[in-house]
């Protein structure tokens, strides 16, 4: 795991659990700025200038806050400033409202794991859902749903291009989804290279009933790896052919041009 609390794609698959651990908090003579909150003002500031934005958006107090809500935890302090990093960062009305949903107030908790499912439970909220109809918002997180559940359920990262194929849908279409969830996901440009969680735990949190049970939709392991098991089967029925390589084809042609009279 690296200074982000991020966990490489191999590790993302495996069933074992993820392993939360708190930062201590600790100042030393002439350093007031704990490990946390110099993530935060580096990363927060980075974004500002990725994005042709004044580092001064967020002031003293507002990474204060931030700090305060991760708690120790990188984990949370890393998935708020992915929330944080999205395309329409330069609109300050959308930045603003994305900073109210981290610091709104939520139950008062120090055990780490409700910690990140609080962050998790904020960043697949999706408020503008609200100014769509049932139906809209029903089809969006059916869609979300067997997007993260085929994600979650492979025992190996799979691409874009090969979950295009097995959801059978436009990959460009895919793509933008994919990047709602950048949050949560690691998207990679080349669309052959493997999808990533941002963390182990997002795995935990989506497959437990328990603790995923206030998001509008629920990722059910079992039916999730039915429903792979299906589209892997649909997908070889569709491609799969007899002699895909050409081997017969190629291998009666040398035989023939071998039998052919030798012209004198």
């Amino acid at each position: 795991r690296d200074s982000t609390g991020d966990w490489s794609s191999d590790v993302c698959s495996s069933d074992l659990p993820s392993v939360l651990d708190k930062v201590r908090f600790t100042v030393n003579e002439g350093n007031k700025v704990d490990d946390i909150t110099k993530y935060l003002i580096h990363t927060l500031a980075k974004i500002a200038v990725e994005r042709d934005v004044s580092a001064r958006w967020i002031d003293e107090d507002g990474i204060a806050s931030l700090s305060k809500k991760a708690d120790g935890l990188f984990i949370y302090a890393a998935t708020m400033c992915r929330f944080l990093d999205c395309e329409d960062f330069d609109d300050e009305e959308a930045r603003e409202d994305r900073l109210e949903q981290i610091l709104a107030d939520e139950i008062e908790t120090d055990a780490p794991q409700q910690k990140v499912d609080e962050i998790y439970l904020k960043v697949l909220s999706f408020p503008h859902l609200a100014k769509l109809t049932r139906k809209s918002q029903m089809k969006f997180h059916d869609k979300t749903k067997r997007i993260l559940g085929f994600i979650t359920a492979f025992f190996e990262p799979l691409s874009v291009s090969s979950l295009s194929a097995l959801l059978s849908v436009d990959k460009e279409e895919l793509i933008k989804t994919l990047r709602k969830f950048h949050s949560i996901l690691d998207v990679p440009q080349d669309e052959h290279a493997p999808l990533g969680l941002v963390h182990l735990s997002f795995r935990d949190f989506l497959l437990s009933k328990e603790r995923s049970s206030k998001l509008p939709f629920q990722v059910e392991e079992v039916s999730m790896h039915q429903a792979v098991f299906e589209a892997c089967l649909s997908l070889m029925s569709q491609k799969l052919q007899q002699d895909m390589c050409d081997l017969v084809l190629r291998s009666e042609e040398h035989t023939s041009e071998l039998q052919s009279p030798v012209l004198s």
